[in-house]
């Protein structure tokens, strides 16, 4: 019953909004959910694509441009701040087309095996760096690699001209 009334909410929210107003609403709403025991936040839970987000990530955008592409997203909500391989190999389970993990954790051929094991095809490392992750074990299995350089830029330079 509650199900169907958040169903007419829903509904009722995105009637006459345009496509981006669409997509930030849709992101605002979410389910709660268990992968293999591990609790996680599930947003569009209809989609067609499968992404595992280890660690709540800052802002909304990274989540709208993911359901606005059709993905259903996971993100852990697990009670340790740094997950270890067998709960990362959890989140993945049997099917995941991509991961969004972080620099605390340890990708290289276990995990990436995991993903592949999954159906998965692309990793993105949540951090400026990447020296967690073994690039050529992603490669040996066809996974695509990415990070995001240049997103603490304004926290290096504030430090930097504040201290």
């Amino acid at each position: 019953m509650a199900l169907r009334r958040g169903a007419v909410q829903l509904s009722r929210l995105l009637q006459g909004c345009n496509s981006q107003q669409c997509t930030a609403a849709a992101s605002r709403m979410f389910a709660t959910a268990s992968q293999n025991g591990v609790p996680v936040e599930v947003h569009n839970g209809g989609g067609n694509k499968r992404v595992v987000v280890t660690k709540d990530l800052p802002g909304d955008r990274w989540l709208q441009i993911l359901i606005a592409a059709g993905c259903r997203v996971e993100v852990a909500q697990h009670l340790d701040v740094i997950l270890d391989n067998a709960t990362v190999k959890k989140l993945i389970g049997d099917k995941c087309d991509g991961v969004i993990g972080q620099l605390t954790e340890d990708w290289g051929a276990e995990l990436f095996e995991a993903l592949k094991a999954a159906g998965g095809t692309a990793y993105s490392n949540y951090a400026v760096g990447y020296n967690n992750v073994k690039v050529p074990e992603a490669s040996k299995r066809g996974i695509a690699v990415g990070n995001t350089p240049g997103m603490q830029a304004d926290a290096a330079l504030c430090t930097t001209m504040c201290c």
